[in-house]
């Protein structure tokens, strides 16, 4: 019998591509926004570029502190030059650097992002959009990670979000037969408060007419000046009722 000899296939099997690292500067505010709503946005950047699953590793800002040492820093503090955000990348260990930036521009905003190729010291990757709010900005920063995700690697552009500017909350108004009836309780309350200013030296009165001495017209003053302080009041309140109803 003649022996069969089973022959191996071997299968090469392809390595999975190595996904490059890449670290992402603090949003640069350029003009007309608040310190606040940046980090707000910084961090929406941050989320959306590592749940894309294109980078190996995400760096964030606060990371970047703790790994460049204060020289470095100090060498790089306000320095935007391609150049230097390259040597920033290369002390972080990183090919890639993601710089955004935000700023103010009439009653819009613009959002801008660029990805710096570290050892070329050059840009891969240039995209902006403009938003006309800042509660559009959220939809804003998702395409503008999106799309440069897309040019990076090489796949079609996301189709550019109809951004609305968010119309403003209309004021609660009253009813009219609500706002009537408030008008005529505040003016019954108003009428009372006359009422009880004029009835509020009506005893001292009677005293000072029985006893006709010092004490009693001393009592009879100080209640006259409070039911008129009072009465004052209630006027007040007369007025402003008819007000609001004439407005």
């Amino acid at each position: 019998m003649e022996e069969k000899k089973a022959k191996v296939v071997e299968q090469k099997v392809e390595p999975e591509p190595v996904k490059p690292g890449v670290a992402i500067l603090d949003m640069a505010v350029i003009e007309g926004v608040g310190a606040g709503v940046a980090r707000i946005v910084n961090e929406l950047l941050v989320t959306r570029l590592a749940r894309a699953d294109v980078f190996g590793s995400v760096i964030g800002s606060s990371d970047i502190a703790q790994m460049v040492t204060l020289e470095q820093q100090k060498v790089l503090l306000g320095c935007e030059e391609e150049s230097c955000i390259a040597q920033l990348g290369g002390a972080l260990g990183v090919p890639l650097m993601i710089v955004p930036g935000i700023g103010k521009l009439g009653n819009e905003f613009v959002m801008t992002l660029k990805i710096t190729d570290v050892e070329a010291a050059t840009v891969k990757v240039r995209q902006s959009i403009t938003v006309p709010d800042e509660p559009a900005m959220a939809t804003g920063m998702e395409w503008l990670v999106d799309a440069s995700l897309a040019e990076f690697t090489g796949q079609p552009m996301p189709p550019m979000p109809v951004l609305k500017r968010t119309a403003p909350l209309a004021p609660v108004g009253l009813s009219p037969v609500l706002k009537t009836s408030l008008v005529v309780g505040t003016g019954v309350l108003g009428a009372g408060l006359v009422g009880f200013g004029f009835l509020q030296a009506a005893d001292s009165r009677s005293e000072f007419k029985d006893r006709q001495d010092v004490d009693s017209f001393r009592r009879l003053e100080a209640a006259v000046q409070t039911g008129n302080r009072v009465a004052g009041v209630g006027y007040t309140i007369i007025a402003g009722a008819l007000l609001w109803g004439l407005y």
